[in-house]
């Protein structure tokens, strides 16, 4: 940051760029006149690129990690990252008879079959909250069908580590099975409006999401309503934007806060007052391969009888290389490390587990396993694994990182996390910097 100071760039820290990891320090580059932003990664003292910034042009980087697919388990897994649905024979047929063939079968089912589909596959909410999708699908079909509805497409990635939802939506392919399952989902429940919420970070994006949408609808589904509208909207900002509320609030023009009053759900009253369904971008990217091999192929790809399916994890910190992998629902964090960290086991110090918001995992409890059941004993899978090596673990600097997130990213509602996390912050680095102790003060001292 000194070496932007110097040079007179103005600029803002953040807590993640999303599309960053493995490449910090990074920067996110945004130039008057240019309506895209550009992205610098492993910035050095005396870059070179910094003398030049006018000249300087990277505005979609490639992925900066492996993928690890269902496939590797079988062959016939269904699979929201290999080319199933819509591999390149699939886009020929798709132009020479009018219609992807997933698509034309998910638009030809009965919808309530295919939500049935969904409770079969145990499909749960990607995002982290893990709620059953198929009860979400039903609670907004079951609205008034001739209230106004609404689909919202949360693409608002700011949870520090998770990567997972750039990739599908910076990779052609899952980008199009993303708007598939969104487009799916308006015609099960009755929508006739789509929304994506785009996290600013990604706003690169945006045109490629028009762009596809407009092609889905005219080459690969021509049974897409005329009526249905599609619309990409910016993020506003804050890791609070990403909560549903707050995320209504935001595409409604207001302050991307949440609402206090939250009497009811969102399928119930959501954007605009009205029936909504929300759900994560890997969420709706699932659909197609759900309707492509069906719920209970899906469903099989768990470890654990009473858990369904995979999800993808975004897998880094002291590993080999980053890597975005599907792992089976109910696989045990010790079996995910082994395949995919790149170091001995007994090299690892602890694991954060489902974002910066956790706790960390430490050796003796990874056998557990990975899920979104929140059963007693299970890890969240809710999209990231940090792996801190015993070599380079620095306990004290990891949990002042946590505590400057909550502090800075409270969006200030309500006192016990407006003021606790200011309390948190200051205790922490009070403790760090061998200011205090807590054997012999008192929490008067943290303010």
């Amino acid at each position: 940051m000194r070496h932007l100071e110097g040079r007179g760039i103005p600029f803002e820290t953040t807590s993640w760029l999303g599309w960053s990891v493995d490449g910090a320090p990074a920067a996110l580059l945004k130039k008057v006149g240019d309506p895209r932003v550009h992205h610098l990664t492993n910035l050095k003292p005396n870059d070179p690129r910094l003398d030049d910034l006018d000249a300087f042009e990277n505005p979609l980087p490639e992925p900066n990690f492996d993928v690890l697919t269902t496939r590797r388990f079988s062959p016939e897994a269904p699979s929201v990252l290999d080319d199933v649905v819509l591999s390149a024979e699939d886009r020929g047929e798709a132009t020479s008879k009018g219609g992807c063939a997933v698509s034309r079968k998910a638009f030809a089912m009965d919808p309530d079959e295919l939500i049935e589909n969904l409770d079969c596959a145990e499909l749960r909410g990607c995002g982290g909250a893990g709620f059953p999708t198929h009860l979400k699908w039903r609670a907004v079909r079951e609205q008034n069908p001739f209230a106004k509805k609404y689909v919202v497409v949360n693409a608002d990635e700011g949870l520090p580590s998770t990567f997972k939802d750039y990739y599908l939506l910076r990779n052609d392919r899952t980008r199009m099975r993303m708007l598939m399952g969104a487009a799916i989902a308006a015609k099960v429940v009755g929508a006739k409006d789509v929304y994506v919420y785009l996290r600013y970070e990604y706003k690169n994006i945006k045109d490629l999401l028009e762009k596809d949408f407009h092609h889905y609808r005219t080459v690969e589904n021509p049974q897409v309503p005329d009526d249905l509208t599609f619309t990409v909207v910016l993020g506003g900002g804050p890791y609070i934007a990403g909560e549903e509320t707050a995320l209504f609030e935001s595409v409604e023009g207001n302050l991307p806060q949440p609402r206090t009053h939250r009497s009811v759900f969102p399928t119930k009253v959501g954007l605009f007052g009205a029936p909504t369904l929300i759900s994560n971008v890997e969420t709706f990217a699932w659909i197609p391969a759900i309707v492509y091999a069906g719920g209970r192929k899906f469903h099989e790809l768990a470890d654990l009888p009473d858990l369904g399916g995979a999800k993808l994890v975004s897998i880094s910190g002291d590993v080999k290389r980053p890597t975005l992998a599907a792992i089976p629902m109910g696989r045990s964090l010790r079996s995910v490390l082994e395949e995919c960290a790149g170091i001995p086991l007994q090299e690892i110090a602890a694991c954060e587990v489902g974002g910066l918001t956790e706790a960390l995992t430490s050796p003796e409890d990874f056998a557990q396993p990975l899920s979104l059941a929140f059963k007693p004993g299970h890890l969240t899978a809710g999209g990231s694994i940090v792996v801190f090596s015993k070599s380079n673990f620095d306990e004290g600097r990891l949990f002042r990182a946590k505590a400057k997130f909550y502090d800075t990213e409270s969006c200030q509602l309500c006192a016990p996390c407006r003021e606790g996390a200011k309390i948190f912050r200051n205790a922490v680095d009070a403790i760090l910097d061998d200011q205090i102790t807590l054997k012999h003060d008192t929490l008067d001292a943290y303010h």
